[in-house]
């Protein structure tokens, strides 16, 4: 299958059971998302799994998947990206994010392709979050980072509008919304 159109955008996830997995797609956006985790894990618990279609006669692997300009948050050891089958590596791009793993040393998050694990600085010399960073966004209760998070990049005007900082969540309403400014800001909530 092949996306052409959208993305996965602007949300909140806190606590997920359940990784973002993409199996088998092409064209995959993971753009400025928020994911907090701070639940103890087993070893080989992921924030993001890209893996092969699972079911298909013959599996296809993800290829294209982009994931940029999110907040990476944990509080256990949990891997923020793991690539199951080298295959997904295919277009892959991972850049102008945040990652803060409290209480691991340096606060660094760790990786893993085809079921081994990369350290922060293994992954950055295979070339990818060339231009992310590790600092502590400084959460409030509602997932606004202290600060803006200007390490973003324009990813152009189909994902301009996210999260404003004041928004609330009430059924049947649509949060507010905040455009990007000229720097763009990591994460689901816009100051």
């Amino acid at each position: 299958m092949i996306n052409n159109s959208g993305g996965i955008t602007y949300n909140i996830f806190k606590n997920c059971p359940i990784p973002i997995i993409v199996e088998g797609f092409e064209n995959v956006y993971i753009y400025n998302n928020t994911f907090f985790y701070g639940l103890e894990s087993p070893v080989d618990y992921s924030l993001i799994r890209l893996t092969r279609s699972n079911g298909t006669s013959i599996p296809v692997p993800c290829k294209n998947v982009k994931i940029k300009n999110n907040v990476f948050f944990s509080t256990s050891n949990v891997i923020a990206i793991n690539i199951v089958n080298k295959e997904c590596l295919t277009g892959f791009e991972s850049d102008y994010n945040v990652y803060y793993w409290n209480g691991t040393s340096g606060n660094l998050p760790q990786f893993s392709i085809d079921g081994s694990n990369y350290s922060w600085s293994q992954w950055r010399a295979l070339g990818y979050d060339k231009h992310s960073v590790i600092i502590n966004p400084q959460f409030n209760d509602e997932f606004v980072p202290a600060a803006r998070l200007n390490y973003g990049r324009d990813l152009g005007s189909d994902y301009l509008k996210g999260l404003s900082i004041k928004s609330t969540w009430l059924v049947g309403v649509p949060p507010d919304l905040k455009n990007q400014d000229i720097i763009w800001q990591t994460g689901a909530r816009i100051y």
